[in-house]
């Protein structure tokens, strides 16, 4: 009978240290750990400060002058961070350009990173 109890005790242990592993973003929609979700709000200060990163980023990194926009489309994925992949717009001269941005950011270790930083295609 202890065995039964033990046993249960450690499936519902097991269930609880599972559904911990979810947290909220910005919409309190849940995400799953290591599962990319598509962002919904583009306005999110979160979002906008990842992207607003890759283009400063960039822009020291490859001497340019970029000047960002606005954020066209993403996902976020949650992986001891979270993983930003985001098409955005800025402006490059006189014309608007789309680029694809991979930011990396841990903000309890005040840590971000730019993985990536491409010029893409314009989206029609």
């Amino acid at each position: 009978m202890a065995l039964k109890a033990h046993s249960l005790s450690v499936i519902i242990l097991s269930l609880l240290i599972a559904s911990s592993i979810v947290s909220a973003n910005s919409d309190q929609k849940l995400l799953q750990l290591g599962s990319p979700q598509q962002i919904t709000d583009l306005t999110d200060p979160k979002v906008l400060e990842a992207a607003d990163f890759s283009v400063a980023r960039h822009n020291k990194l490859a001497k340019s002058n970029l000047k960002f926009q606005s954020v066209i489309n993403g996902t976020v994925q949650v992986l001891g961070g979270r993983l930003y992949r985001l098409v955005i717009s800025a402006i490059d001269g006189n014309a608007s350009q789309n680029y694809l941005a991979r930011v990396y950011d841990k903000p309890w270790q005040q840590l971000k990173i730019l993985i990536s930083f491409e010029k893409i295609a314009s989206l029609v």
